[in-house]
Formats: structure tokens, C-alpha cells, sequence
């Protein structure tokens, strides 16, 4: 049984719509402007580590014998002239919802995905092709082998892989607030340049906020160090009904992202009426695995530690976890009702109040 499909390598993240289109049949999109590898004059487009490319076929032949997809059928064949070390993952994977890149069979809808690993640290040089693709083939059980992509003279598929990068300074006033910088672009990685306490310059300084939430004190901190470099992610995974144990927000007292892919220390003031209750706190990262924090209370004060780019709840919920801290602060990652929503200001998007806050409170 056919199924035409528009041929396209689009860059997606998972469960999300395509981000780009970077690949067509036409022939007139040309990825990196010239040979795929080593052209001083060529720029690659840029490709985040941990993002999916998803294949679409056009007019290609695919076996749904019996309205059925199976993967051992449709085989497909991906040659990587360059970065096959970037692949965490490539093959058939089963999507909730139907896509423009999925073949759909019945009730079900199937993409063939090429998953790069993550690397928060990989920055990014367009200048540089990390990742190419040369050729992609389909064998459809009954069919013969079926070219879906091949590389030409003026059709790439070649890519640079990394965060964007940029320099910051960092400036505290008279009060200790944190007054520069007053924005950050999501996907970057940045390097602080300099650090100005009060107009003195320092080499380490640490950017804390203190809220207070239904008359408690919360106090979130994070250590910055001139030179050092720090991944900005505007977006977490949220936790979910659907994590094991979790059973919404009327239970949770914290709920919040760290934005950064370095720690934040908090210490939560449980008041008086509440000082003895015990709390789980945990955190969920990028991919979606959840760690039970190693959190301490200390009459009635919880302190602990958010793993670097992750959600985190403070909760009476048990959660099951896929990992538990031994010690606070040891875990890092390679994100209702009349609820009062608080941006806790705990790192370099501190005055960002709203849209930039790195931490946000439920209580």
C-alpha cells in the first residue's frame, strides 16, 4: 500500500511541531552553501545537541499489509558522512498525534526519528559542519530499495551542532540586587565577563533573592564566578498526573524550573504551624527523569538543592523517582487553584520578574 508523503528533513523537537524546514525535494535549499565539510567560506545551520530530526518520505512505497506497520518492514538506511557520534537514537518511533512527518496506519502514526545526544556544554560554531547526512534509503518489504535523500552538489544536508553563545556582565547595586542583565535569549550559553558589586569589581559574587510567601521566607541563591559558563533553557518538563505518585498541585507547596544548568540552593521557611511537616522534594530534568532530592529540614527550615536545568516540586506527594540523592546538591543533569505564583529571582534573569524568573513558587 502507498503513501505519499512531501520529502523533508525537518529539526523538531520531540512532541512539538517542526522547527525548520531544512531539506526539500526542489532542489533549491542548499545546507551550508557549497561541499559539506570543509569550504572556509560555508555556514551550516544550527542544530541544538538532543534534538530530533524526523524523516518524511515522498511518494515512497510503504508495507501496511493487513492495515498494519511494522518496523522490521520498512527498514531504513541512514549514511552519516560526518557526527554519526551525535546519534543517541534513530529508528520507527510511535507519535500520540499525526504529523505533515508521519505515516499514519489506522489509528496509529509512526515517524522515523534520528535523536542527537545532549551535551549542555557544546557550543555552537556555524562555521563548523558537526553532523551530515549523504544518503537515506527505504526497503519496504515487497518493494525495492527506494532512495528518500541523496546528497548533491547543491543539496545538503549538513549541520552545525551547539548552543548559541554570547557574553555577559553581571552588576549588583547598593542593595545587593542583581540590576544587570535584564534579559537572556533561551538556548544560550553564556560566559560571564564580569562581575560589579556596588561599583567594586569581584571575581565570585552570589545572586539571591528573598520572597516572601504566605508570610514565610524563601530564600533562593545561586554562586556566580567571572568566567564561568552557563547554559540559559527558558522551558522545563513539568511534572505530570501521568509521573507515578503524582497527584496534581493541590499538594505541592513549591513548583518551580531552574532555568540554568548549574545548581540553586534553596532554604524554605515552613513557619511555625508547619515546622515539623515533612516534605519530598524532587526534581525532573530535561528528559523527563525525576530524582528524589536530598532535602534537609532543620526545625522547620527546608533547605536544598535544584539540579541544574530542572523542575522541581516541594510536595507531600510520593513520587516515584528513577533516582534518589544521597547527598543535597550531588545530583546534576548532563524542568492551582487561588495559588499565588512568586518568580523567585535566583540567578542572572533575576529582575525578570515574571518572564525571566528562574525560580517560581506555589504556596
Amino acid at each position: 500500500m502507498k503513501k505519499v508523503l512531501a520529502l523533508v528533513l525537518a529539526v523538531i523537537m520531540v512532541c512539538t511541531m517542526a522547527m525548520a524546514i531544512t531539506v526539500t525535494n526542489t532542489g533549491n535549499v542548499v545546507i551550508g552553501g557549497g561541499a559539506a565539510s570543509t569550504t572556509a567560506s560555508d555556514t551550516y545551520d544550527p542544530i541544538e545537541p538532543g534534538k530530533t530530526l524526523v524523516v518524511k518520505f515522498s511518494g515512497a512505497s510503504i508495507n501496511t499489509k493487513d492495515g498494519k506497520f511494522d518496523a522490521n518492514k520498512n527498514t531504513v538506511a541512514v549514511t552519516f558522512t560526518k557526527g554519526a557520534e551525535w546519534v543517541a537514537s534513530k529508528g520507527w518511533v510511535e507519535v500520540k498525534a499525526a504529523t505533515d512527518n508521519s505515516v499514519t496506519v489506522g489509528t496509529k502514526n509512526y515517524e522515523y526519528q534520528i535523536t542527537l545526544k545532549q551535551d549542555y556544554t557544546k557550543a555552537l560554531d556555524t562555521k563548523v559542519c558537526d553532523l551530515s547526512i549523504s544518503k537515506i534509503t527505504l526497503r519496504a518489504d515487497g518493494y525495492d530499495t527506494q532512495t528518500i535523500f541523496e546528497e548533491t552538489k547543491d543539496v545538503k544536508c549538513a549541520y552545525a551542532v551547539g548552543y548559541k553563545t554570547a557574553d555577559i556582565d553581571v552588576t549588583f547595586n547598593a542593595d545587593g540586587e542583581l540590576t544587570a542583565p535584564t534579559a537572556l535569549e533561551n538556548g544560550t550559553i553564556y560566559t560571564i565577563k564580569s562581575i560589579t558589586d556596588n561599583g567594586k569589581s569581584v571575581s565570585t559574587a552570589s545572586a539571591a533573592k528573598v520572597y516572601t510567601i504566605d508570610g514565610q521566607k524563601m530564600t533562593a541563591t545561586m554562586d556566580l564566578n567571572v568566567g564561568q559558563k552557563i547554559l540559559y533553557v527558558a522551558d522545563g518538563v513539568d511534572f505530570a498526573t501521568t509521573d507515578k505518585g503524582y497527584t496534581g498541585t493541590n499538594n505541592v507547596v513549591g513548583n518551580s524550573f531552574n532555568q540554568f544548568n548549574t545548581p540553586v540552593k534553596v532554604v524554605l521557611n515552613q513557619g511555625e504551624t508547619a515546622a515539623e511537616k515533612v516534605y519530598n522534594v524532587y526534581a525532573k530534568d530535561l528528559t523527563g527523569k525525576i530524582t528524589k532530592l536530598a532535602a534537609t529540614l532543620d526545625r522547620g527550615v527546608l533547605t536544598f538543592k535544584v539540579p541544574a536545568l530542572s523542575t522541581f516540586i516541594v510536595t507531600t506527594d510520593s513520587v516515584t523517582a528513577t533516582a534518589t540523592e544521597t547527598t543535597p546538591g550531588t545530583t546534576t543533569n548532563p524542568g492551582t487553584g487561588a495559588n499565588d505564583v512568586v518568580g523567585v529571582a535566583a540567578a542572572l534573569a533575576v529582575v525578570a520578574l515574571v518572564s525571566g524568573a528562574a525560580i517560581s513558587l506555589k504556596k
